[in-house]
């Protein structure tokens, strides 16, 4: 005789599809119904993404809510994209501060995850080396002139040499040529510290939170 077809309402009320005719009605209704995007969204709603499985069992905290009163302006004489890799390890060197995900640095080198606003994100080196410069500009070099840093108008002087960028400025918004030392002293503070963090097995690289409640088979 078969089982009894379900007396449930299976039409999607937002596409109409009928699922009572369709096999395994209820079940594929069901997954239907409840899928991450559903169907007949709005244009303007923001498509949403599932985590990548890779970073199951990690924890990423989020990339705007550094701290950053721990870090010092460094006083030794040296060149400036030494500052600023002191200055960059020294953000990272707090383990709450741990928020960006690399993803095998030998086959995925571009492979590289923040949280942001909740929201995990896929992200290149350049748009992550664009939102540093931004933290440094609006939170870091701030502070450190409040704080009293005495390399502050030298290395402000420099930024506007080599950048055409004034620290001063609350309105810049991140334009930047990618050629300026400045640009690339910071994408490389960044790309040495993902090179160099300590990675646990197959092809996780973790320059994160990562280093809590990591679950990698």
């Amino acid at each position: 005789m078969g089982r009894p077809r379900s007396t449930k309402n299976l039409v999607c009320e937002h596409c109409g599809r009928d699922f009572s005719k369709e096999r395994a009605g209820t079940t594929a209704y069901e997954r239907h119904v409840g899928r991450r995007n559903q169907c007949g969204r709005p244009a303007d709603s923001k498509y949403l993404r599932a985590p990548p499985t890779f970073l199951k069992g990690v924890v990423i905290h989020d990339f705007d809510d550094m701290d950053l009163s721990h870090v010092k302006g460094p006083e030794a004489d040296a060149f400036k994209r030494v500052w600023i890799n002191n200055i960059i390890q020294q953000i990272f060197s707090v383990p709450e501060n741990k928020c960006i995900v690399l993803k095998n640095l030998e086959l995925y080198p571009d492979n590289i995850y923040i949280k942001r606003q909740g929201q995990i994100t896929s992200i290149t080196i350049h748009n992550l080396t664009i939102l540093m410069l931004l933290l440094l500009h609006e939170r870091l070099w701030p502070f450190l002139e409040l704080s009293g840093w005495q390399k502050y108008e030298e290395f402000e002087g420099w930024v506007s040499m080599v950048a055409g960028v004034a620290l001063k400025d609350r309105h810049w918004k991140g334009t930047i040529e990618p050629l300026s030392y400045y640009y690339i002293a910071v994408r490389d503070a960044l790309a040495n510290y993902l090179k160099n963090i300590e990675h646990r097995r197959h092809e996780v690289f973790l320059l994160a939170s990562a280093v809590k409640n990591v679950a990698v088979s």
